[in-house]
């Protein structure tokens, strides 16, 4: 039997679905065995860390087994890589980290073995690829950058070893342009965009909206607050509806906010839309968003898109806009309001097993 172990720092049972679910989904759909293991949990994690519950705690090092094929591992370690923003706790901190993973549990060791592929999200997990390649040298690593790596709390080393870290996998697997340009002088490394549940999206017949124009956001983070003040007063004929954690919404009647809810709910608001909004505030290293999971949802479903114009891609079907600026807001608008949408093409669009079949 094929198992596949992915590596991630986001807990298989959350309410969010990033990349790394989509995966496990697809690698048990194609009959593979499935152990999605989530790292960087310690008692670092017991003060300030969103993911961690006390119900979480019985669950610590074990194997939860979640359906035939799929098994969740929450890997708790006494410490782990964590920028604390202070020099003098990172220094004392510091000395700890090469025993990180020195001692994988038993359990999940067990499970190593038995793995002909593993992958790893980008994290700073991948510290981890020389213990692991001791327990199963004949193994597959890849390691699949979802995202850069110094967008998150990670501390310095780590940045700087990642391009060295990722020259030891087999493939280093990018979803964007921008983050395969890190990497393109290494002869492991691939470009496969974001993949797809489009069964999930074809099947949806019944629209949440009413008449009128629609123009969504999902997401949860760099949400560009100045954008939807100024776009939703130029147009007030358009309603903008604003899925996810996002606080501090302009109180309008022409903006509706629904915050946090599952996936699956979401995916009548993204396939009865008029618009996509990629409206996300600059910030460093941004520029990775240009391809992120909600933009090959917007284009599959076949809807324009307004970005910022730090996230400008080829892709014809986005219209971008300069920061609070309202003329390049109301030009961008209008220009995704009168696209023909059929022009807008999806057969390059991968499904998530096509990507995973890419991995293997």
């Amino acid at each position: 039997m094929k198992k596949v172990i992915l590596i991630s720092w986001q807990l298989y049972n959350s309410k969010t679905k990033i990349g790394f679910h989509w995966l496990a989904s697809a690698f048990y759909k194609m009959g593979w065995d499935v152990v999605f293991v989530t790292t960087q949990i310690s008692i670092f994690s017991i003060r300030k860390d969103s993911r961690f519950k006390i119900s979480l705690i019985k669950n610590l090092n074990k194997l939860v087994r979640v359906n035939e094929k799929l098994t969740s591992y929450i890997h708790f370690t006494f410490f782990h890589y964590v920028n604390h923003k202070n020099n003098f706790l990172n220094r004392s901190f510091s000395n700890l980290y090469p025993y990180y993973g020195k001692r994988i549990p038993k359990n999940l060791t067990q499970q190593i073995k038995e793995s002909s592929l593993l992958i790893f999200d980008s994290t700073s997990s991948i510290q981890l690829i020389d213990e692991l390649k001791k327990i199963n040298p004949s193994a597959r690593f890849v390691y699949r950058v979802s995202d850069d790596i110094r967008l998150f709390n990670n501390p310095r080393f780590i940045l700087d070893r990642e391009y060295e870290i990722a020259s030891k996998f087999n493939l280093v697997s990018t979803p964007s342009n921008y983050i395969y340009n890190k990497f393109k002088l290494l002869p492991n490394v691939r470009l496969h965009y974001h993949g797809i549940e489009k069964k999930i999206f074809d099947q949806v017949t019944i629209s949440p909206y009413q008449k009128g124009i629609n123009a969504v956001f999902v997401g949860k983070n760099y949400f560009d607050h100045g954008f939807l003040e100024i776009a939703s007063d130029i147009f007030p004929d358009v309603d903008f509806h604003i899925i996810g954690p996002i606080q501090n919404l302009p109180m309008k009647k022409n903006i509706i906010g629904y915050g946090e809810i599952p996936f699956v709910e979401t995916v009548p608001f993204v396939k009865h839309a008029d618009l996509g909004l990629h409206t996300l505030a600059k910030f460093p290293h941004g520029e990775s968003f240009t391809d992120t999971l909600k933009v090959i949802q917007y284009t599959y479903n076949r809807l324009p898109i307004v970005a910022p114009d730090f996230l400008k891609t080829e892709r014809e079907h986005m219209f971008y806009y300069k920061t609070d600026d309202r003329i390049t807001i109301k030009k961008a608008m209008e220009m995704a309001i009168q696209y023909d949408r059929k022009k807008i093409k999806t057969d390059d669009i991968l499904t998530w097993e096509e990507v995973a079949q890419e991995l293997i």
